[in-house]
């Protein structure tokens, strides 16, 4: 055979085997599965309980020891950032922050994204400062959902951080997307006017260049206020958490659905644990609780975590700062929805067939987590249509 018709025979090959993995996709979790789950976090989490080394010294040296003159870091400061809760956007990730402290671990409860914009120096004065410091073994955490689209973000973990392990929480690009734009065009409100059709694309659009990465005006000179790092290429997931290195990345099905990006990757041996969104909100109670306990054994906390019961709020109660919120299933924004279904596809096969198959890949309840993946390849507006 010719070199071109055997790399289409080896394409081929690939496809096929991307569309047989899976575990049992589509079908409901059993109380079967469930006790299954069970049997598997007994072996995972002692391996888990290996991978965390709680190295903060105690009690804590003098911050002039960690920063020179000047501010600038001068000695090891790894011991003060272990757990990052990163990526991506009204998917959880404040509360996930909200409900992780416990007796020896403490996440600051404001967002910091000081790794994003080269100021780890700023970055560590805080780390040092605010979490309480009378806790032998604490174990601190900072959440920040750009860091992982960021262009500096994780050369700068893997410097000053290599101890540091990553927990992120995806959601359905669809439902994503409508949910990041609601929330910025009321914070913003009124300064942000842009409509959803404006912000299909890239986020960084400055000088007629295109950027992979979110926009951080701080040393990328880019104007943040030309999408507020709203667009639609965020919702390719894949391609960020491509960038950790935990995938072979030589195959041409593999790349095809990367889309041969061009963000930077910065292997390392980081652990990460990856969510979907419904998995906290998740009401089957016993796999909720094999969730919590997953969460436990990953960050290295001694304490049970709390039911992460949602509270029944009106997030936005002002009617004003509502009057530009979308609808994502409206057909004027069907264009969009195709757009976001296929980043969706992509992102779904690529983290079922490659990221889940890493070592250093953590996850609760793979089967369920394996289902909702696939429902990222069903437009959620579909259901609504066929009821109407």
């Amino acid at each position: 055979k010719s070199n071109e018709s055997m790399k289409n025979d080896v394409t081929k090959e690939e496809e096929t085997k991307g569309e047989e993995t899976g575990h049992q996709e589509g079908k409901a979790m059993t109380q079967k599965s469930i006790k299954k789950e069970k049997a598997k976090a007994k072996k995972v989490h002692k391996s888990e309980s290996k991978m965390k080394k709680k190295n903060s010294p105690f009690p804590l040296p003098p911050l002039s020891s960690l920063l020179d003159e000047n501010g600038k870091i001068k000695s090891d400061v790894s011991w003060l950032l272990e757990l990052i809760i990163l990526g991506f956007p009204k998917s959880g990730t404040t509360y996930l922050e909200h409900n992780l402290n416990s007796d020896n671990s403490y996440l600051i409860h404001s967002e910091q994204c000081k790794l994003a914009a080269n100021k780890t120096d700023i970055l560590v004065p805080i780390l040092y400062q605010e979490p309480p410091n009378n806790v032998n073994g604490l174990i601190r955490g900072i959440k920040c959902p750009r860091l992982l689209e960021s262009e500096y973000a994780l050369a700068n973990t893997a410097q000053y951080f290599p101890n540091a392990n990553f927990i992120i929480s995806t959601r359905h690009p669809v439902l994503w997307f409508q949910s990041f734009y609601n929330f910025r065009s009321y914070k913003m409100h009124p300064k942000f006017d842009l409509t959803p059709m404006d912000l299909i694309g890239e986020c960084h659009r400055e000088k007629n260049t295109k950027s992979p990465y979110v926009c951080i005006p701080d040393i990328d000179g880019c104007d943040k206020t030309k999408t507020y790092n709203v667009c639609t290429n965020r919702a390719q997931y894949h391609h960020a958490l491509s960038r950790f290195g935990k995938t072979p990345m030589t195959s041409k099905y593999e790349l095809d659905l990367l889309d041969h990006h061009d963000m930077s990757v910065v292997p390392s041996k980081a652990k990460v644990f990856l969510i979907e969104i419904s998995q906290i909100s998740d009401t089957n109670e016993t796999r909720a609780k094999i969730f919590r306990d997953d969460l436990k054994k990953f960050i290295g906390i001694s304490s049970d975590l709390p039911a992460m019961k949602h509270e029944s709020r009106n997030q936005y109660p002002d009617a004003k700062r509502k009057e530009r919120f979308m609808n994502i299933c409206d057909e004027q924004y069907g264009p969009m929805r195709e757009i976001l279904m296929d980043h969706g596809r992509k992102a779904s096969k690529w983290i079922r067939k490659y990221f889940l198959k890493s070592p250093d890949v953590f996850v609760s309840s793979r089967e369920f987590l394996e289902e909702q993946l696939e429902t990222w390849t069903v437009d959620p507006c579909d259901d609504i249509e066929d009821s109407s």
